[in-house]
């Protein structure tokens, strides 16, 4: 009987393993497919009698041979280290990633209630300022060692760009002075485009710059004002054409099954880096079929490892993470890091563990306003992951699934420890 963490899986008549613990995955001959259904349990001189009818004896001690080779170099079947089950359990609870909906519409309407409709632009202003000052500042003084993230979100169009590339401009200077490494992000929500091809119409669509601490957040943002009601070639060829540490994608979040040709329509129109939001997809639909859209999700992987094949390079999360996961053989046994390491600030100042809990106050964790952020609520977030969650500590695909994005959990089962079947 093989190992527990050497799992064995078709795939287009082609046989593969994989190791559950370090990713590591390769495909398998018919004389290494059947010596794995007995290794590494099975004594050598063993595995050689059951398969003497079916393989040279010899052969079969060649493949065991780099088996044992990969074993000792770590790459299967790794030994546990004495401290690694207290490292994957421990509550880390530094920040990396702060996202803040900055409150244009919500400051006009408070200042219409206060002063009767006698509201200034600069009012808004001063208020998304205010906001977005405090975010970064709860951000870098919760951050621990590792690079930070500021995401600055948008509705329909960014509503004042040289706030927002102050801001970005803040963040830097802030991040440099605390010594940490930041990235900014600008993502703007339900932009409107014009001749959307047809297999893109009715999904959900938003645009997001990121800069890195060097980058010129004026000439950044000055790259993407204006791009409302164009078509999605304009937004993809200002991504190209990005200054120096800046980039841009586009994120698609799947209303229906059919978003593969939705993936390649973006492609078409030029976007070299397209992320597919499907935790927003799940958690905000409940009537999604899960078994469709994995068969999609399928289909956009097989065409996005032809077109690697092809050297034709693009970048398509959550696959090209998937990839090179297996590819580095590095598991992610924790692939969501709301509530513990990141946060959501809705328009209202309301803090979130995620922007898909926003306005379910059994997730509010505080407020801006308040400057406070409460931790009781954030602690079962704390044991979000792969080994905690009963149902993924048995599964082969743990180490790539990571445990699933607690807001699925939540939408689907009403618990975010609870995996849909």
């Amino acid at each position: 009987m093989a190992s527990a963490s050497l799992h064995r899986f078709i795939e287009d008549d082609r046989r593969f393993v994989i190791d559950t613990e370090t990713c590591f995955c390769f495909e398998c001959d018919d004389i290494s497919w059947d010596v794995l259904e007995l290794y590494p349990n099975t004594p050598v001189n063993r595995i050689k009698h059951l398969l003497k009818d079916r393989h040279d004896p010899d052969e079969v001690e060649e493949v065991i041979g780099e088996l044992e080779w990969l074993r000792h170099t770590s790459a299967i079947l790794p030994k546990p280290k004495k401290d690694e089950p207290s490292k994957q359990l421990a509550r880390a609870n530094a920040l990396n990633a702060v996202a803040v909906r900055l409150p244009h519409q919500a400051a006009e309407n408070r200042a219409r209630r206060r002063w009767g409709g006698s509201k200034t632009e600069s009012d808004s202003s001063a208020s998304a300022s205010a906001f977005g000052q405090d975010a970064i500042a709860m951000l870098l003084s919760r951050a621990g060692d590792q690079p930070v993230r500021i995401t600055f979100v948008e509705h329909g169009a960014i509503h004042d760009p040289d706030l927002i590339a102050e801001l970005c401009a803040r963040a830097q200077r802030a991040a440099r002075l605390a010594g940490k490494s930041i990235t900014a992000e600008i993502l703007v929500e339900e932009v409107q485009c014009s001749g959307l091809p047809k297999a893109v119409q009715g999904h959900r669509t938003s645009f997001c710059i990121e800069m890195t601490v060097d980058a010129d957040p004026h000439a950044a943002i000055r790259s993407i004002t204006g791009l409302t009601n164009v078509a999605l070639a304009k937004w993809a060829k200002a991504f190209q054409s990005a200054v120096d540490g800046v980039s841009g994608y586009v994120t698609l979040r799947p209303t229906h099954s059919g978003f593969a040709a939705a993936v390649q329509a973006l492609r078409t129109a030029g976007f070299n880096w397209i992320r597919l939001d499907l935790t927003g997809a799940f958690a905000t639909d409940k009537s999604l079929d899960a078994n469709a859209m994995a068969e999609a999700l399928n289909e956009v992987a097989r065409t996005y490892a032809e077109s690697l094949a092809a050297n034709k390079y693009y970048r398509l999360d959550p696959i090209a993470e998937l990839f090179n996961l297996i590819y580095e053989g590095k598991p992610n046994l924790r692939a969501d890091s709301a509530g513990a390491n990141s946060l959501f600030i809705n328009e209202d100042g309301a803090i979130y563990p995620h922007a898909d809990f926003s306005g379910n106050d059994a997730f509010r964790l505080g407020t801006l306003t308040s400057g406070e952020l409460v931790e009781e609520p954030r602690e079962p977030f704390f044991e979000l992951g792969a080994q905690n969650i009963g149902a993924c500590r048995a599964c082969w695909a743990r180490g790539l699934c990571g445990g699933g994005a607690a807001a699925i959990h939540h939408a689907r089962t009403g618990a975010i420890h609870t995996p849909d079947d």
